[in-house]
């Protein structure tokens, strides 16, 4: 990326891009020198891929534009909206499949090793893609745009090859998925569940919940959710109202069956699914708030050097 054009995209979108982003390439050569320079030795790597992240820009291209951003695609007349839209459009779908390709390189070199690898793909968020009336935008947002990710887990010995869980699971099962795989145990601290709890049927939760704070993490205003039996409910809380633990501000409810794009906002006309999310969600900020620890200086470092925080 030209130094004029990664400055030009620095000083508009905020954030220190050519410090926080590089190629998929440098990054898979990376981990596989890392990889192999530890011998036989067990080992656990997270491979970060930041290709498929705003702004988003052909990998190729070599003059750049600056893609459309909730800041300003608004404000640009229709015909000049779309077109913007869809160069932004071929820009992100450049960008997934060149990670595609970057991922199947390192797994393709993974496969080589005389050990035993599990593999994990996840991202950390989706991205809207004008749902919601949102452009390219993520991390303020609830809404399954948002949310809902992909999680692939394979392993060596082909079990459980071509299944397929439609259970409800979350991030933060991952870390006890992957204490149990190398043998150890969920330590007491942690919120998530290993998932071969829901493999061999003993999870027996049907809810799973989330939160953001908004603003940086300013805490001024914040948004929870919990999805349960196909329905999902968001409380939008500000912070900066005195009654703001009583009741939120406003509230979402959404038949994901029916409507899948949560285009109709469910709230007043099901009160029973509403009293019943309602209830799981308090229960929920309650245990959440005992929960919630500010990071220790190292966590947050390495959150800014992903651009992940200020």
């Amino acid at each position: 990326m030209p130094k004029y054009a990664a400055h030009s995209l620095e000083k508009y979108f905020g954030y220190r891009l050519r410090q926080i982003q590089r190629p998929g390439s440098i990054t898979t050569r990376e981990a596989l020198s890392w990889i192999n320079q530890i011998d036989n030795q067990p080992f656990f790597v997270l491979v970060h891929y930041f290709d498929v992240h705003g702004p988003h820009v052909k990998p190729s291209e070599k003059r750049l534009h600056v893609p459309p951003s909730l800041m300003w695609i608004r404000k640009l007349a229709p015909e000049e909206r779309e077109k913007a839209f869809t160069n932004a459009s071929e820009a992100y779908d450049e960008q997934i499949s060149y990670a595609d390709r970057q991922v199947g390189n390192l797994v393709a070199q993974l496969k080589k090793l005389s050990r035993k690898v599990i593999v994990i793909f996840t991202a950390d968020h989706g991205e809207s893609l004008t749902e919601h009336g949102f452009y390219f935008d993520h991390g303020e947002f609830l809404y399954e745009t948002c949310v809902q990710v992909p999680m692939m887990i394979r392993f060596p010995d082909g079990s459980f090859a071509d299944s397929r869980i439609t259970t409800q699971v979350s991030l933060i099962d991952l870390a006890p998925t992957i204490l149990e795989l190398a043998g150890g145990k969920s330590l007491p601290s942690m919120v998530g569940k290993s998932l071969f709890r829901i493999l061999d049927g003993s999870d027996s939760s049907k809810e799973r919940f989330g939160d953001l704070l908004i603003g940086k993490g300013s805490a001024l205003s914040a948004r929870y959710f919990v999805r349960s039996g196909g329905f999902k409910l968001i409380w939008n809380y500000d912070f900066r109202l005195a009654h703001h633990y009583e009741m939120p501000q406003s509230e979402e409810l959404y038949d994901l069956k029916k409507d899948p794009d949560e285009k109709e906002n469910r709230i007043g006309t099901l009160p029973e699914i509403q009293t019943e999310l309602g209830a799981k969600l308090k229960q929920f900020l309650l245990r959440d708030s005992k929960m919630r620890t500010r990071p220790d200086n190292h966590v947050i470092e390495q959150l800014k050097a992903l651009g992940y925080t200020n």
